[in-house]
């Protein structure tokens, strides 16, 4: 008898649960997502499938080496798939850590960015100039960044190309700290096979 009467009571009362009043507002849709083309992406997908980049990266430490290769393994309109193998090398003994693969996608969704007014500033120049490493002598366009923080200054100058798989050229940083310490980091390319 039970049954019978909730059964009832549901079947009289969902009819009600469709009613709105005069004032009530339908629910506003998600913002759009605002989307970018990855410049990743676009700096590989101008080479085919095979292109590949070689860098050495000294990170200032004695006796320690690091050798990165990436190549592109898979290009489609909606992603590229980079392969990275890495040499590091201390003292006479060199370490080879498996190919990694990973997917670098054509778009990106631009997170929103709420001000902070605590964030550290960065200053940004840019510029152009002519580059020369052992992969060759290439024309590129300069990205200078430096940042002050917390007793800590960091300048990062990054050389890029449309002529490299993947337009890095040459990156520098340099981070000083209040105590007087500083470190220093480069990579830079060493072969390119497009």
């Amino acid at each position: 008898m039970y049954l019978p009467r909730l059964a009832l009571a549901l079947l009289l009362l969902a009819p009600l649960a469709s009613v709105t009043r005069a004032d009530d507002k339908p629910a506003a849709p998600p913002p759009a997502k605002k989307m970018i083309e990855n410049p990743n992406y676009k700096a590989w997908a101008a080479f085919k499938v095979g292109a590949m980049a070689k860098y050495d990266q000294d990170a200032g430490v004695a006796d320690q080496k690091t050798t990165l290769t990436w190549k592109l393994v898979e290009l489609t309109a909606e992603k590229a798939v980079l392969e990275l193998t890495t040499a590091a090398s201390m003292g006479t003994e060199t370490y080879e850590s498996p190919p990694m693969r990973s997917d670098v996608p054509k778009m990106l969704e631009v997170p929103p960015t709420p001000e902070d007014p605590n964030a550290p500033k960065i200053e940004t120049k840019v510029g152009t100039g002519s580059l020369t490493t052992p992969a060759g002598t290439f024309s590129c366009k300069t990205v200078e960044s430096t940042m002050a923080m917390t007793g800590m200054t960091s300048t990062t100058k990054i050389w890029s190309s449309a002529d490299v798989p993947g337009g890095l050229v040459k990156m520098e940083s340099n981070t000083s700290l209040a105590d007087g310490t500083t470190a220093k980091s480069t990579m830079t390319l060493i072969a390119v096979t497009k």
